[in-house]
């Protein structure tokens, strides 16, 4: 039987998941382009983290490598946040596109050499390449990169009377995986990288929720009450990542995998957010604290916690953005305006008791939110 998952990518094997089947589509169709012989799309793939980027981006690259009309692979650019020189960076790339296309590109040794890599006869068909972590490297490099791939998209556009493969560079498709911040919008002199297509992941539906505990009732043989489906995606707002955990903590604490006919009540939910909240750690949560306690993020944070103003949110914010990019906030549009809100009420509520303690450590016992004073 199938378990929740809350960490790394899911196994359609072994986990319960949200086939996202739209999003899928509409990635496949950018990277291939609407007419293939005239070329795919370059492409942003952004969200806050946690909300299963990787996850869909890896389903798109098996679609399409099953066409086998392309060379396609996946890279991860994870391991390039450290490097400092252009050399490293660009070995980096070499090396990891080699691995994944099984190939023997000698290393580049400047960003104008990147479109080589590229050409005949390194590759003999049209190839769409999806790098996974690219806001990993530092903005400079962002931005090297973001440039050079822009001149070879519209290079490839001059060649008019060439199909795809026929184009002295080859890139026919390329997605960036990262959050929107990275790709754009925290560049003071404009975004390099102004052709492309910008693919948003949001969080799941209340459908899309409800489908995996639906999915786990028909295989377990126990049943999940309505108001605890409707309590999960309440307190997450269909974030995936805490979705899965409330899932993995609710299925594996109180219901036994060996029973069946057995009832997960609204108890065991006030339970189980009671440990979340309070006792158990969890990544995604640990993370946006570790963001969230930096100045002038801090002082951001405790001003959203006010409530005599609405707050209007943009992303020519820089503090705003970087909460929004790290999945601490979002915003909701009242009268045509963006107001600040935080993500979800379980993320406020991690949040509030961390900065309550910090600040108020000396006073003993306190409230906490919404809670009725005697």
């Amino acid at each position: 039987m199938r378990k929740f998952s809350s960490y790394g990518l899911v196994n359609k094997k072994l986990h319960y998941y949200v086939p996202r089947k739209n999003l899928i589509q509409t990635a496949c169709t950018s990277l291939r382009g609407e007419d293939q012989d005239e070329g795919g799309h370059y492409i942003t793939v952004w969200a806050p983290r946690q909300r299963g980027k990787t996850w869909i981006m890896r389903d798109v690259f098996l679609e399409i490598q099953a066409e086998g009309k392309f060379d396609v692979a996946v890279i991860s650019l994870q391991s390039g946040q450290s490097i400092k020189s252009d050399a490293d960076v660009l070995h980096l790339l070499t090396r990891k596109i080699n691995r994944a296309f099984n190939k023997n590109i000698p290393p580049i040794k400047i960003w104008q050499d990147l479109e080589n890599i590229f050409t005949k006869p390194i590759f003999d068909k049209p190839v769409i390449l999806v790098i996974d972590e690219f806001d990993a490297l530092k903005e400079d490099f962002i931005n090297k990169f973001a440039n050079e791939f822009r001149e070879i998209y519209l290079q490839r556009q001059m060649e008019t009377t060439k199909t795809s493969g026929e184009k002295s560079c080859l890139l026919h498709g390329l997605a960036l995986i990262g959050v929107r911040s990275v790709l754009g919008i925290e560049n003071k002199k404009g975004s390099p990288f102004n052709v492309q297509r910008s693919i948003n992941i949001p969080n799941l539906s209340f459908e899309e929720t409800q489908s995996m505990f639906r999915w786990y009732e028909q295989e377990s043989g126990n049943t999940i009450k309505q108001e605890v489906i409707d309590s999960v995606f309440n307190e997450t707002q269909g974030q995936p990542g805490l979705v899965s955990w409330l899932g993995e903590l609710l299925t594996e604490t109180y219901l036994d995998q060996k029973h069946t006919g057995l009832v997960l009540e609204m108890q065991y939910f006030r339970s189980v957010l009671n440990l979340a909240t309070h006792a158990l750690p969890n990544n995604n949560i640990l993370n946006i604290i570790s963001k969230t306690k930096q100045e002038p993020f801090r002082t951001r944070i405790m001003e959203i916690f006010k409530t005599n103003d609405k707050i209007g949110f943009s992303f020519d914010d820089f503090c705003l953005n970087f909460l929004y990019t790290n999945g601490a906030i979002d915003y909701n549009i009242e009268d045509e305006i963006l107001l600040v809100k935080f993500s979800n009420p379980f993320i406020q509520k991690r949040l509030f008791n961390y900065f309550s303690r910090e600040l108020f450590q000396d006073m003993g016992e306190i409230f906490t939110p919404f809670e009725d004073q005697p």
